[in-house]
């Protein structure tokens, strides 16, 4: 008899919202989209050499605790920021996350954070 190798560790599948009920419950700020944009736009120099700086991305990161995210969003954006001005200026930092729903544990919100940037 075959041995079972599917699906082991899956105890249940629930279906996420769609993306547009999500931005309908969470519309987006008028910083972070200007955030959001900047970073993309810095992101497709980089990528297609019109830009010579290195691309970091971290992540991605689960959040569960927001307040612990804050703060170490905080934190990474305060240490690039006194950083080296040769390293500052030339690296694109984006943390990538989601932040997990408090109630199901499942991711809700997908977002990108430029630490270069301001928290938002």
């Amino acid at each position: 008899m075959p041995h079972r190798t599917d699906d082991l560790r899956i105890k249940e599948i629930k279906e996420l919202l769609p993306p547009s009920h999500v931005l309908r419950e969470f519309p987006m700020t008028d910083k972070a989209a200007q955030t959001t944009f900047e970073t993309r736009q810095a992101i497709h120099r980089i990528l297609h050499g019109a830009d010579d700086r290195l691309l970091v991305i971290m992540g991605p990161c689960s959040i569960h605790d927001v307040k612990a995210a804050t703060d170490f969003a905080a934190k990474l954006k305060e240490a690039i920021d006194s950083g080296k001005a040769s390293v500052r200026g030339n690296v694109e930092w984006v943390w990538r996350y989601e932040v997990v729903n408090e109630w199901n544990k499942e991711p809700s919100v997908p977002v990108a954070y430029a630490a270069a940037g301001e928290a938002t």
